[in-house]
């Protein structure tokens, strides 16, 4: 009895033992990051912490390995994420096994200290220029910018450099300034004069014209015999009139706009405009001009209706104010008028934070946007308001952080006005 009791107990245990399961192990199902993009900027801000949450939580070897794939541009260790030089890099996490990963795109910038707004207009100005090389044995010859400016040199020119008659291969390089992100752009804004306290104008086009021998500009003066004709596009209805300007450039000072004189614009033969005016024909201001430099159209914009001193106060990151055109300063702020050509600069200081425009000189009822921005130390700022001008109107603009990419596009945009 002793010996069948044991092995009924033995055979038992055995029958126990062989019925026990193994637990089966949870998989990784799915890992995401709290950040798919992630900007650093050399020197300021060059690392950040991304988290990374994998599920389930109660995942078997939710270890995860992290890896970049341009370690030269940004680097990462254990989520920490460091960016060192110029450019774009995707930080790859991974679950153990391989199969499961979560990315995030980082782009690094290096901040330049020494990039402030006068470095951004001659940059953006720059971009905008257009260069033609021809021979006088050529001519006559039309040049097309993008915009569509059309500058004609005719045969015969009398181009000199210090009085000495000029030929043979030379260079045209001109710049177009139509739409308000090109006057912006290229340090310019609509002309303001003093007429019955109401100045502002509207621009019908803005156009610069050098020529050059050897790297070396030809004399300005050119004459009415054989001038240079220009012929800015329009949708102005025909017969529709613009005044013309000549301007002055100061070397790290000013632009300065004046009255054109005879020698190198007259219009003649046309009792309906002034001496000095020309009138649109088939889309276009065409007229003779015997300078190179700086021209101008515009005309007055607006006349028998009130006119009002408009106050802005900027807040945010500003720096000091931007003189006229831009020459010095950080900070500009702008009125861009809507359906009409009118990008007037307020630059007169009231104090560190306010600047108004010229006295009665905004016309009462007309929209627009206020815009502010800000280029100072490699750092950039924008703000844009809605208005329509009102009597002893105060607006104020708070200047937002933004990166240099997304400050042109804004600018840009006032072209859709």
């Amino acid at each position: 009895m002793k010996k069948l009791f044991l092995f009924s107990i033995l055979c038992t245990g055995i029958f126990v033992f062989s019925c026990k399961k193994e637990k089966a192990d949870i998989p990784v199902t799915g890992i995401s990051l709290d950040q798919n993009t992630l900007e650093l900027v050399v020197g300021v801000n060059d690392s950040a912490t991304l988290i990374a949450t994998v599920t389930p939580a109660n995942a078997d070897y939710s270890k995860i390995e992290w890896s970049s794939d341009n370690p030269e541009i940004a680097k990462v260790k254990e989520g920490v994420v460091t960016g060192l030089t110029e450019g774009t890099a995707t930080i790859t996490v991974t679950s153990a096994d391989g199969l499961i990963k979560a990315i995030c795109t980082v782009k690094v910038k290096v901040r330049d200290f020494t990039y402030g707004a006068k470095k951004f207009i001659a940059e953006n100005k720059a971009k905008g220029k257009h260069t033609f090389n021809f021979n006088t044995s050529e001519l006559p010859k039309t040049f097309t910018l993008r915009n569509g400016v059309k500058i004609t040199i005719p045969a015969g020119i009398n181009f000199t450099k210090s009085s000495q008659p000029v030929s043979g291969p030379l260079t045209l390089e001109a710049y177009g300034m139509l739409k308000p992100s090109d006057i912006i752009l290229s340090g310019t804004s609509t002309n303001y004069i003093r007429y019955q306290d109401k100045g502002y104008l509207k621009s019908d086009g803005f156009v610069f014209i050098d020529v050059k021998q050897n790297g070396e500009s030809v004399d300005e003066y050119i004459g009415l015999n054989n001038a240079i004709n220009i012929s800015i596009p329009t949708d102005e209805d025909d017969g529709t009139a613009t005044m013309i300007w000549v301007g002055e450039e100061i070397a790290d000072t000013a632009l300065v706009w004046g009255d054109v004189n005879e020698d190198i614009f007259f219009n003649r033969g046309n009792d309906k405009f002034n001496w000095n005016e020309i009138g649109a024909v088939n889309g276009s201001f065409a007229f003779n001009f015997g300078s190179l430099g700086w021209v101008n159209c515009d005309v007055l914009w607006r006349t028998g209706v009130s006119f009002a001193t408009v106050t802005v106060t900027v807040t945010g990151k500003t720096g000091t104010w931007a003189s006229y055109q831009g020459y010095t300063g950080d900070t500009f702020v702008f009125f861009v008028g809507k359906g009409a050509n009118v990008i007037a600069q307020l630059y007169t200081q009231i104090n560190a934070t306010t600047v108004q425009s010229y006295y009665n000189s905004m016309p009462v009822g007309d929209e627009g946007k206020m815009i502010a921005f800000s280029v100072k130390e490699g750092e950039f700022s924008f703000a844009s308001q809605d208005v329509t001008i009102a009597a002893d109107q105060q607006v104020t603009l708070n200047l937002k952080s933004i990166d240099k990419e997304a400050l042109l596009d804004a600018i840009k945009a006032l072209d859709q006005q």
